[in-house]
């Protein structure tokens, strides 16, 4: 029975040896990955696989924000030229009003033009031999078409301003 003891015992003191021996070669493999992972030359894989990362990531953004301005500066670039369009038409559609006018109303355009003489001509100075020759019905002619001149000036600003309202409507449409 004491040989069966010291056999359990041996048997026994053999097992806990072994348990010991796996127990200090998992610390070991422990250990030495802790070592690895806290590496220098570990942790400079770590750092280059972020900035790695970080690099791509800001890559991408900077892609996605080039094409989104690309797109609106398209978007921006087809508005301009839409109104350029509509101007270049405007313009055109007042300068065709603008020879009708000539062609149908001959008469206003002669007198506007007189009256801008006849205005003109006000400005200049009198002279002695004018008053002698002309007298009063210088100072009649002269107040009549100053008044007429006045009054076709006024007509034709209003037209001007209605044509020019009517370019800046088409260019905004």
């Amino acid at each position: 029975m004491a040989e069966t003891r010291d056999v359990n015992q041996s048997s026994s003191t053999e097992a806990v040896r072994n348990s010991i021996r796996r127990t200090q070669h998992e610390m070991s493999e422990t250990i030495h990955e802790i070592e690895r992972r806290l590496s220098p030359s570990e942790k400079a894989k770590e750092i280059k696989e972020k900035a790695r990362e970080t690099r791509d990531s800001i890559k991408e953004k900077a892609r996605e924000r080039t094409l989104s301005m690309a797109e609106s500066v398209r978007r921006a670039g087809g508005k301009v030229m839409d109104t350029m369009e509509k101007s270049r038409n405007a313009a055109r559609d007042k300068a065709r009003s603008a020879r009708s006018f000539m062609h149908e109303q001959p008469l206003t355009l002669a007198l506007l033009a007189l009256a801008a003489g006849a205005a003109l001509g006000a400005l200049i100075p009198e002279t002695q031999k004018q008053d002698e020759l002309l007298g009063d019905k210088r100072d009649h002619l002269v107040d009549r078409a100053t008044n007429l001149a006045h009054d076709r000036i006024t007509h034709a600003k209003q037209v001007v301003k209605e044509d020019m309202r009517d370019i800046a409507h088409r260019a905004v449409e």
